[in-house]
Order: C-alpha cells, then sequence, then structure tokens
C-alpha cells in the first residue's frame, strides 16, 4: 500500500529478537510484516531497525490484524534515564520525536498470558507526518495489457529498415527502447516480479527468475511463467471480464496481454478487497461497499 502522503516508515531490517520469534517476511514496499510467533513465550517481541526520521509530529498507522490475539505492533521510545524501552505508541497513536533525547524502534510484540503458535500479519504499517492519518490509496504494481496490432506492426517496420540499412539514428533509439510491440527483458522481469509479488500476499508456492540481457527463454521457462499466473488467478478471485490464462505456445501479443491483465486484476481485487474490512473495537467487520466482483 502507497499513503497519500510521504511514507516516512525506513526499510526494515531486524534489529534483535528472541529464539521463541522468528520474523519471516518484510516488505518495505507494501508496509507488510508477517511475523511467526511459535510456542512463545509473554511479552517476546521481535524488534525492527531503529526508526530514523525528522524530528516532529507523526501518526502511526496501519491495519493491525491480530490485536484481538494480544499480538500486537508499536512504536518504542528508549529513554537514557532512567535506561529502559518505557513508552509504546501503538497503531493510532500520535506522538512526538525527539532524537536529541531518545532513540525508537519499531516492535512486534506477544503479550499473550500463555504460548501460543501463530503467523501474524501487520498490513499498511506507516509513520505519517503530522496528526492524522493519511488515506491510502491501493499499490498496483505496473502491468501492460493494452498491446496492439500497430504496435507489433512497429517493431516489423523497424527492423525490416535496419536490415535494409534505412533507419535513423531517432528510429535507432526507437528500436534499442522498450518497444510495446516486441517481448523486451524489461516485459518478461516485470512480468516474474508482480507474479512473485502477489504469490507472496497470496501464500502461493513458486520459483520466478530474473533475467539478464543475452539470456534465451526456453518453451519450459515461457510453459513457468504461465502455470505461475495460472497459480496466482486460482488463489484469488478476479473480475467478470479477467481473461483465462492463455495457453503455450504464448507467441501472440493478445496472449502477453492477458497475462499481465490477469495480474493487475487479481491485485485489484486482494487490494479491494484488504481495504474492505475495519475493526471495531476488537472485532474486524466487512465494509459496507458495492461488490465489484
Amino acid at each position: 500500500m502507497t499513503p497519500g502522503g510521504n511514507n516516512l516508515l525506513p526499510l526494515f531490517e531486524v534489529a534483535n529478537k528472541t529464539n521463541t520469534v522468528q520474523l519471516i517476511k518484510m516488505e518495505n514496499a507494501t508496509g507488510t510484516i508477517i511475523v511467526f510467533f511459535q510456542n512463545a513465550a509473554r511479552y517476546a517481541q521481535c524488534a525492527l531497525k531503529w526508526l530514523d526520521v525528522p524530528d516532529g509530529q507523526y501518526y502511526f498507522s496501519g491495519n493491525d490484524e491480530d490485536t484481538k490475539d494480544k499480538i500486537n505492533a508499536l512504536i518504542q521510545r528508549y529513554t537514557a534515564s532512567p535506561t529502559a524501552w518505557n513508552t509504546n505508541y501503538h497503531i493510532g497513536d500520535s506522538f512526538a520525536v525527539d532524537n536529541e533525547n531518545y532513540r525508537y524502534r519499531l516492535c512486534i510484540q506477544n503479550n499473550n498470558t500463555s504460548a501460543v503458535t501463530k503467523q501474524v500479519e501487520f498490513h499498511n504499517l506507516m509513520l505519517n507526518a503530522g496528526t492524522e492519518p493519511l488515506p491510502f490509496e491501493p499499490y498496483y504494481p505496473l502491468c501492460v495489457y493494452n498491446r496492439t496490432q500497430a504496435d507489433v506492426d512497429r517493431v516489423i517496420e523497424l527492423n525490416q529498415k535496419y536490415l535494409a540499412r534505412t533507419i535513423t539514428e531517432e528510429e535507432k533509439a526507437e528500436w534499442a527502447g522498450d518497444l510495446k510491440g516486441a517481448l523486451n527483458i524489461s516485459d518478461i522481469n516485470r512480468i516474474e516480479e508482480n507474479t512473485a509479488l502477489l504469490a507472496s500476499l497470496l501464500a502461493v508456492p513458486m520459483q520466478t527468475k530474473t533475467w539478464k540481457y543475452n539470456d534465451i527463454p526456453r518453451a519450459s521457462d515461457y510453459l513457468r511463467i504461465r502455470n505461475n499466473v495460472q497459480a496466482v488467478r486460482d488463489a484469488w478471485a478476479a473480475l467478470s471480464d479477467t481473461p483465462d490464462t492463455p495457453t503455450q505456445p504464448l507467441v501472440t501479443y493478445q496472449k502477453w496481454n492477458d497475462i499481465e491483465r490477469i495480474l493487475h486484476d487479481v491485485n485489484y481485487v486482494y487490494e479491494r478487497t484488504m481495504n474492505s474490512y475495519y475493526y471495531c473495537d476488537t472485532e474486524i467487520y466487512a465494509g459496507e461497499g458495492a461488490g465489484i466482483l
């Protein structure tokens, strides 16, 4: 998720953790932290990197999925005298940062009175400047699904001009760029990255790859990409007009449009779903918005 303002939450890094708490995933881009507590003792905590932001007033916001189970995300303030992490700021709190006299860290804390084995997700964790929460806007990965025959024809035209040695310098620069009518390394990497992002959000195991210049895709690579997209589509709802996952061989621009449209639509529905839940005291309830499917 991307806030409607400056994201001041720094890159997450593990500062320290107990042997009963395992931090299994951190996503700075989406502000999501997933923590796995296994037979955790009371008050076990996983501390993250110091918050390094300018002095000022801040609002700590996010969706705390498991407050009802006494597992919380919080900002802790360190006081030199007496020496202690003696001040906690929870989601929904506004507080002043004073770096001259204090230090701050982000923690995930288990305050259960008994042992618990649980995976906990905290979404949209954000430190916003000011005293009020900023509106969240869905984060949509870039997906290109509007390729046309004209785009393909332009690639063919430039290739023919190159062969005939009639291509201009401007056209050479165009040809060397990411032509929309061709499948470029940037296109394949974008699809791999977007698929991996959705797979992590939906807990779908899969193998992806980062492509380098001069790598040559094999039929098995295209099959893997296609099957990964199918797995993502099967793991979550899509829109009523979302296309079916195309079949092999992936040799037309329409099929690559469908691949990226599926990724876009699944992410869109996922974000809308996550943003349709609200908390009333300690109970979760669904939003009252109209359906989108």
